[in-house]
């Protein structure tokens, strides 16, 4: 219970919260006018879009009560995270192979080996 301990909040957090609920109530509308599927299903997924919305605000709502400490530290892991995958993904990818002449290792050959 200490995310709802009251603090002074800032001026980005007043700004920036009425613009992500906006957004979001903006986003509701427009899905919930697309044309829907008529057709019968065997399975439907009760309260949808409303559930994940709300998921989605509590969730927006938890995160504007993070530190700053904390921000810095997400962002740290994610540009190492970012990096890793990035760095790794295009040492591995198979255009990088092909770029090179080469045939990507997990592909097959499409030609058959001469058995002569």
């Amino acid at each position: 219970f200490s995310v709802m301990v009251q603090r002074p909040i800032s001026w980005h957090t007043k700004i920036m919260l009425p613009l992500m609920i906006l957004k979001m109530i903006i986003c509701l509308v427009v899905m919930i006018r697309q044309p829907a599927d008529t057709s019968s299903l065997a399975f439907k997924v009760p309260a949808v879009p409303m559930l994940p919305a709300t998921s989605i605000l509590i969730n927006v709502f938890l995160t504007t009560k993070l530190s700053g400490q904390t921000w810095i530290r997400f962002g740290v892991w994610m540009l190492v995270g970012f990096l890793i995958y990035g760095l790794y993904g295009w040492k591995n990818s198979s255009e990088e192979y092909r770029m090179r002449g080469e045939s990507p290792p997990n592909e097959k050959c499409d030609q058959p080996a001469n058995s002569s």
